[in-house]
């Protein structure tokens, strides 16, 4: 009986809504109106045992917990998008079920913590479009990524050039480019680029290659505007200068700070370290012919671990049969485990010991191929054969 003037009523607060509210109303979540049904059944079947006998409804708070979204932790949201105003007579089919329900009028104010609070965000988001807008507008090549200067072809305009972190620049552009949701990049945070004594840990011919893609370039003019946008926390840069007598003369670049060659040394043994150690990595594989490369369309790749050894078996394997990973050479190439050569930069992988770490191979390493050529005189083959034997 219950569940039938549920769905009675339930029939009548649809009409209800359909129709524009005129004079005062009552707010309620827009989730809740859509799934009051689903949460008065709810509560007819947890709460059986608890219906008032004398109105035949639930005493339930249901759709408290379902309008969730239409309050703030104090009042009601300010938020219009998640309530919607219903008329009295539907609240009051409404309110039979969910009689314990905060009740909020039309002309209930908004939550004023929350108003200033969205005024306070609002300020922020303004405030940070126009820091957004002017560090933009000041250093406009440097967003834009143009006219760049190179430390292996040196710029005759200048004989000073600065650097920053790529962090530093990247996160910047980030900023820069959706101010409302990235925070402002207030420091330049140069100390990533310093080792713990303060020296540069990069040396000129690094930062022109293997280096380059971990700092950032600043022209002179441009130094001078972040110094005024941001907190440098300390100063580098690469100085120009001629120095000699001859013709030409010689040209020295400077860093200030100067390297730390202790700290650098210690760096490149941790790179090679690092490079050294994996458990997913790609390696490629050519296979020699007459003393040249045979490069398929696709060349092979493995999938190996840097701490595996050519010996690693997980199970005991006739003599001769190397690591699985190096089985795939075989089904590539369609040379046995017992007929591979391999080498990497001129160096045999001959030690079944060693990792791939140890051996130098590295993630992206080509390893050589070269597979040992079957006897074609099958007369010598059983002279080898009976020799063999008389050996044996």
């Amino acid at each position: 009986r219950l569940k039938s003037q549920l769905n009675e009523d339930y029939k009548t607060v649809n009409n209800l809504l359909k129709a524009t509210v005129k004079g005062d109303g009552f707010w309620v979540g827009k989730s809740s109106l859509r799934s009051w049904r689903q949460l008065a059944l709810e509560q007819l079947d947890e709460q059986d045992g608890d219906v008032d006998q004398s109105n035949g409804k639930m005493n339930g708070n249901t759709l408290n917990k379902g309008s969730a979204k239409s309050l703030c932790v104090r009042e009601l949201c300010i938020s219009e998008n998640e309530r919607r105003l219903v008329s009295k007579e539907a609240w009051s089919k409404l309110q039979q079920y969910f009689p314990k329900a905060p009740e909020f009028p039309s002309y209930r104010e908004c939550c004023s913590q929350c108003k200033i609070l969205e005024r306070e965000g609002e300020e922020n988001e303004a405030l940070h479009k126009m820091i957004a807008n002017e560090q933009k507008t000041s250093l406009p090549n440097l967003f834009q990524d143009k006219n760049r200067p190179c430390l292996s072809n040196w710029p005759e305009e200048t004989d000073v050039l600065y650097i920053v972190s790529q962090f530093f620049v990247e996160e910047w552009r980030k900023f820069v480019r959706k101010p409302t949701r990235c925070s402002p990049v207030s420091s330049v945070g140069n100390s990533a680029l310093l080792c713990p004594h303060g020296g540069l840990m990069f040396t000129f011919a690094s930062m022109t290659k293997e280096d380059s893609k971990l700092i950032a370039l600043i022209w002179p003019s441009e130094w001078q505007m972040i110094q005024k946008l941001f907190v440098v926390d300390h100063v580098i840069k690469i100085t120009r200068s001629e120095v000699g007598d001859g013709d030409p003369s010689e040209t020295q670049y400077i860093s200030e700070p100067k390297l730390c060659p202790e700290c650098r040394e210690g760096l490149l043994c941790q790179q090679q370290r690092d490079l050294r150690e994996y458990t997913q990595a790609t390696i490629y594989v050519h296979k020699v012919v007459d003393n040249k490369k045979v490069m398929k369309d696709s060349a092979p790749e493995l999938n190996v671990s840097s701490s595996e050894t050519e010996e690693d078996k997980e199970e005991a394997k006739p003599d001769g049969e190397k690591d699985p990973d190096f089985n795939q050479i075989m089904h590539a190439f369609s040379v046995a485990p017992f007929d591979q050569n391999l080498s990497i930069d001129g160096k045999i992988l001959s030690d079944d010991c060693a990792t791939l770490g140890t051996l130098g191979v590295i993630p992206e390493s080509v390893i050589l191929l070269k597979a040992d050529e079957p006897i074609a005189d099958y007369a010598a083959m059983d002279d080898v054969m009976q020799g063999k034997d008389k050996l044996i």
